[in-house]
């Protein structure tokens, strides 16, 4: 029941964009380009105006990862602040270096107010502030979860216990086949 406004699904949807180009630098290197023809994804063109290869475009693509990107973070981060969940001290320097990182990178694109750097980056109505909140619902929500899940115990036994009766869904089995001819 969140209601996201469009400037926080623009900020959603350009990291979701940006996120997914670094990783994919990050992973293939000097071999991204190759991965990108071969994904048929064009950089250099509108999104909206270039096919995904399992159908729509490659801005619905990265709109369906940003919704669900939003999705997750305020359900958990609305569980949290039920719970009344704060920050490390940690997470809170990590949140305030994300964003302090849009002033360098306004400085280095030739902007000397970081606000008319995000508005030409994010659109319309961003600015520092509201960056910031909207790194402040993804933080909050990631380190909940991320405390959550390390506080989760099973023994081998629980895990036996949920995995009866569902044997295909947890098990992988492997198999090599020879043929074997022979000549007479």
């Amino acid at each position: 029941d969140q209601k996201v406004n469009s400037l926080v699904m623009n900020y959603y949807f350009n990291d979701t964009v940006r996120n997914t180009y670094n990783e994919w630098t990050s992973m293939y290197g000097t071999d991204t380009e190759m991965l990108l023809s071969i994904m048929q994804l064009d950089v250099t063109l509108p999104l909206d105006e270039q096919e995904h290869p399992e159908g729509g475009t490659w801005a619905e693509y990265f709109m369906n990862i940003a919704l669900e990107r939003a999705r997750a973070d305020y359900v958990t981060y609305n569980i949290a602040m039920s719970e009344g969940y704060t920050l490390s001290a940690e997470d809170n320097l990590n949140l305030e270096s994300n964003v302090n990182y849009k002033d360098l990178y306004a400085m280095y694109a030739g902007y000397t107010d970081v606000d008319d750097y995000m508005v030409a980056v994010y659109g319309p109505g961003a600015s520092r502030d509201s960056y910031y909140e909207y790194c402040k619902v993804s933080a909050i929500a990631s380190a909940y979860y991320n405390d959550y899940a390390e506080k989760l115990t099973y023994t081998d036994a629980d895990i036996r216990a949920y995995e009866a009766g569902k044997e295909t869904n947890y098990n992988a089995y492997n198999y090599v086949s020879y043929y074997l001819g022979y000549n007479m």
